[in-house]
């Protein structure tokens, strides 16, 4: 039986928000930019307020689009800073929107691109073959219907193979107790529970009892959030 094919907004809604992993390292790679008052900036994708508030506080012109503007914003328009948040991931041509935005960028200004890579969360201490079937499972799934959890590892060498000088990318996970991100994590293993059961990738005593790590009784295990990618580069003058 075929997985089935969610929309984006459900996709978007399933995945975990860590967005306070990415925040901690923003402001120091918009600082590393040393981006002039007036600067022209775009932000575009999710979780954008406190990125345009940082740079409003700093003297910068801010626009900020959600994902589902993002085409619409970027025709003919040039910006001394294109910031995106999880838009790639879920993306329907990855590497045609890559391109789109450092077309945005004008000559000498920057692209800085946050987005995850979901292998962290496989971990679980103790060990249990049945989180990790359902992790695993649940990645591939997420790539079967259009996503990629790991496009935060693939974006130094993307952003390198398009050209870009000063290329850097810094990443952040957490290792917490389970029932810290299990707000987080449970719609997402709930999103894809039919397709997890109903093609056999794993039974159902393996889910319920990785729903179970997330709630444990006693002393929980720990896991590792997804890592929060940030990559930047800067276009030739």
């Amino acid at each position: 039986m075929p997985a089935s094919t969610p929309s984006v907004a459900r996709l978007n809604r399933a995945l975990p928000r860590v967005d306070h992993l990415w925040d901690a390292t923003l402001s120091r790679t918009l600082s590393s930019l040393n981006l002039r008052p007036g600067a022209k900036c775009l932000t575009l994708g999710r979780g954008l307020a406190q990125v345009a508030r940082w740079l409003g506080a700093r003297g910068a012109s801010v626009t900020a689009v959600p994902s589902a503007a993002v085409d619409e914003r970027l025709n003919g328009h040039r910006y001394d800073l294109v910031h995106v948040r999880h838009h790639l991931a879920l993306a329907p041509d990855r590497s045609r929107a890559l391109k789109k935005l450092v077309g945005a960028v004008r000559p000498g200004g920057w692209l800085v691109v946050e987005e995850y890579d979901m292998r962290p969360l496989t971990l679980l201490e103790p060990f249990s073959p049945a989180w990790t079937a359902v992790t695993y499972s649940t990645l591939a799934l997420l790539e079967e219907q259009g996503a990629d959890p790991f496009i935060g590892t693939r974006l130094h060498r993307q952003l390198l193979a398009l050209g870009l000088d000063e290329v850097q990318a810094v990443g952040r996970s957490e290792t917490v107790p389970t029932p810290a991100i299990a707000s987080k994590i449970r719609p997402l293993f709930e999103s894809v529970a039919d397709d997890l059961v109903g093609n056999n990738l794993v039974t159902v005593d393996e889910y319920h009892e990785a729903i179970c790590r997330l709630a444990p009784e006693g002393d929980p295990p720990t896991t590792s959030t997804p890592a929060m990618i940030t990559a930047r580069g800067r276009k030739p003058r």
